[in-house]
């Protein structure tokens, strides 16, 4: 029950999650302690859609992915999302980024096409025939404090994750 976990304050999502069992083991229960996020202005009293999906499921263990994605964003920290396919990483990168983003979202689907120059750096001429760099989407939202959303990550191509780590640990 979304109503259960989720509640607002002047402009503040409070995430109250449940109780879960760590490694599926009754006898190792863990508690968490309630979470007060600073949401985007145009998520104030709205809980994307996928977040909804994602909690509805059931699963106690979707609710504590969640819990740790918000608390990890609250402190600054990238998240990568690793698991098998139809998961719903997706579906949850997605609405915690549109949650604390906002719904204009930058969002990427890598490709073994897709150059890491182009979401960083791109080299340029100037008219004097002098090299610069133009700066790319994923540097200039990391610039400006926003949320970029990485999908499909490991379809890149070799040394994608890496350099993006880099670039955004600059």
């Amino acid at each position: 029950n979304i109503e259960k976990n989720f509640k607002w304050e002047n402009g503040y999502l409070l995430v109250k999650p449940e109780a879960a069992t760590i490694n599926g083991s009754d006898d190792k229960v863990e508690y968490w302690d309630e979470l007060r996020i600073k949401v985007h202005p145009s998520a104030v009293n709205y809980i994307p859609d996928e977040i909804k999906k994602w909690v509805s499921t059931g699963n106690p263990q979707n609710h504590m992915v969640l819990y740790r994605m918000l608390q990890l964003r609250q402190i600054g920290m990238n998240i990568l999302l690793i698991g098998d396919a139809g998961t719903g990483k997706s579906v949850l990168g997605r609405g915690v980024t549109k949650l604390l983003g906002g719904e204009d979202l930058e969002s990427y689907n890598l490709s073994q096409s897709t150059l890491l120059s182009k979401l960083i750096e791109t080299p340029e001429l100037d008219q004097n025939n002098v090299v610069y760099y133009q700066d790319g989407p994923v540097k200039i939202a990391a610039l400006e404090d926003k949320l970029v959303f990485i999908d499909e990550l490991t379809q890149g191509r070799p040394g994608m994750q890496a350099g993006l780590n880099e670039a955004l640990q600059r």
